[in-house]
């Protein structure tokens, strides 16, 4: 065998196992970024469009829309006996609304009721299993977006209006906990309702959804991602996700956000994918157990809770699809 063929035969053998050690590499790793789903006890009463919050080590399950109408129950999960429990009601019965986390208080905003758009906000403390009625919103909205930041609550989009009237909003608001008192800030790019929402630092991440094309429409489908700086009042883009959808959901966990579930082209998707903010691109890992639009998550004890909603796109059979399952998801071992 010549030298030249040699080091042709070396290079070769070099290379192939460059690639078997890179091809290696990037399973481990997507092993390590992926998600382990779990199915947990069910939620004793399907629903669509409840809210879910963490406080306290539980998990809450809160309103929603049934055959019968909308509901004020609250179901309480407790992770470690693997159980639920009923807790006091939510006081003004709603689906659609938005739900966020402060100070290990849960506070529900605006969203349906049987006849009408809602403001309302209703904070729930898991301590002392109490209502309270807080300042209202300064629009009536449902299927929009919140977060809190810095002890604030933060209000994006949403849909005003039902049936023929309604139309996507651009609205911003924040609320002072403090002084009990909303405020209107500068709109977004494009109104938006329905999108997953997730805080990384000081930025407010809105994903998906569907943006506002015109007078009552309830806009089109978006892979696109906004990202709003709470710090300087500006908004920015982000990596925008593989596939449009609506009725996601999001949440953080570790440093990363995940896009869950969510329905594009007529179609519901169990597809999750994360946002690595270091790698500016959207992964697609695991799926969910079942295809699911219209549901909640929520954060607790480093693992992501998703409930609810239903697995259907033909509208008729949406109740009959609705979902008792909760699902654990948690990073996937190293």
């Amino acid at each position: 065998m010549t030298e030249t063929r040699r080091r042709t035969k070396s290079f070769r053998l070099g290379y192939v196992i460059a690639v078997l050690l890179a091809l290696t590499f990037a399973c481990h790793s997507a092993i390590a970024q992926g998600l382990k789903t779990v199915l947990k006890t069910q939620v004793p009463l399907p629903r669509i469009a409840g809210v879910a919050g963490a406080a306290n080590g539980k998990l809450y399950f809160i309103g929603g829309l049934t055959a019968n109408g909308n509901i004020g129950t609250v179901h309480e999960f407790d992770p470690i006996r693997n159980s639920w429990s009923t807790k006091k009601p939510l006081p003004t019965p709603r689906a659609s609304a938005a739900a966020v986390n402060l100070d290990g208080r849960i506070y529900v905003l605006g969203g349906r009721d049987n006849n009408s758009v809602l403001s309302t906000v209703e904070r729930y403390d898991p301590t002392s299993d109490t209502w309270s009625k807080l300042a209202p919103m300064l629009t009536p909205r449902w299927n929009f977006m919140a977060a809190t930041v810095d002890g604030k609550i933060y209000a994006f989009g949403g849909i005003a209006g039902v049936g023929n009237a309604r139309s996507v909003l651009d609205v911003v608001e924040v609320y002072d906990q403090l002084k009990d008192k909303w405020s209107a800030l500068s709109p977004m790019q494009l109104g938006n309702s329905s999108a997953g929402i997730a805080v990384i630092g000081t930025k407010i991440f809105i994903i998906g959804g569907r943006l506002k094309a015109g007078a009552n429409s309830s806009g089109s489908a978006t892979s696109k991602v906004y990202v709003y700086d709470t710090g300087t009042g500006k908004w920015g883009t982000g990596p925008s996700m593989n596939q449009e959808r609506t009725g996601l959901e999001a949440c953080t966990l570790e440093g990363r956000i995940y896009a869950i579930g969510g329905g594009s082209r007529g179609r519901i998707t169990a597809t999750i994918e994360m946002l690595d903010p270091n790698a500016n691109k959207w992964a697609l890992i695991e799926s969910l157990r079942t295809p699911r639009t219209n549901h909640s998550c929520a954060v607790l004890k480093s693992k992501i809770y998703v409930v609810g909603g239903f697995s259907v796109s033909d509208g008729s059979k949406i109740f009959s699809s609705s979902l008792t399952s909760l699902e654990e998801l948690s990073p996937a071992a190293k």
